[in-house]
């Protein structure tokens, strides 16, 4: 029996904040993640939608409620009904060194 993918098994608490203040969300590129590489690649600001999902590994949708309930480690710049993420910001999130 092949074994489970934690990041895409876990289950809707999981991934939240455990309250200790560093958050617990899966930082590392799954299935259909984006690679550090990629993430390095992005603009200097995109929309939120796909790139943040992608980024945590996480669903649309998931992405959305955690964003809503204030529990995503990144704050997008709302622009009428857009969302905007800076790649400076996205990257702190996810630990990675920004080189541009």
């Amino acid at each position: 029996m092949p074994q489970e993918d934690p990041i895409h098994t876990a289950t809707h608490s999981e991934g939240r904040s455990s309250g200790s203040g560093a958050p617990s969300w899966p930082l590392t590129a799954g299935r259909n993640g984006l690679s550090p590489q990629e993430l390095e690649e992005l603009p200097v600001a995109f929309p939120f939608d796909p790139v943040v999902p992608r980024a945590f590994g996480i669903s649309r949708s998931a992405a959305y409620r955690a964003l809503a309930a204030g529990e995503l480690p990144i704050t997008p710049l709302r622009l009428g009904r857009r969302l905007i993420v800076r790649r400076a910001d996205l990257l702190a999130a996810l630990s990675i060194p920004d080189s541009k």
